[in-house]
Parts: C-alpha cells; structure tokens; sequence
C-alpha cells in the first residue's frame, strides 16, 4: 500500500469516467485518485476512480460514487470542459 503521485494525461471524459495515460503499472480493478487542477482554480478536484481496462499505459477509469463527496468531486471534474468550452465525450 505505497502512495505514488504520477503525472498523466487525461482525455475520452464521460459521465461516467475517462481515459487516462500514466507511466505507472495499474490493473484492472485497482482503485487510485485522480487529481486535476483547472485553470484559475483555487486547488485540484481529487476524484476516486477504478480501473476498468488497460492498454499498455492507457488506462479506462470509472468515477465510483461511495459518498456525497465523491459524487460531487466527480460532477466538478465533468463540468471543467464545460466551463472553458470544451465538449464532453
């Protein structure tokens, strides 16, 4: 249970997660946290994923939705595109 902070790229967003590539080994079902600030935030939005599929280091992560927080965390990093114009895939 080591923590490990790797920068990555995000895109595909979707309601329910997105695509993400890191340089880190992940595996299907692990659970990890997504971390992005926006633009002129005042700090990052931290969202509690799973990973559903890998390819190489591209992974597909899905949003889970335990708690009030974490609902919340995931509707603030769907609604980033929106605000700067962006689309949602």
């Amino acid at each position: 249970n080591k923590t490990a902070i790797v920068q990555g790229r995000g895109n595909e967003l979707n309601e329910g997660g997105l695509t993400l590539f890191a340089g880190i080994e992940l595996v299907p079902d692990e659970q990890i946290f997504v971390e992005f600030t926006p633009p002129y935030a005042g700090g990052p939005i931290r969202a509690h994923c799973v990973v559903r599929n890998r390819e190489h280091y591209r992974y597909g992560v899905e949003f889970m939705m335990e708690n009030e927080e974490d609902h919340e965390n995931a509707e603030r990093i769907r609604g980033v595109p929106r605000g700067y114009g962006g689309p949602i895939h």
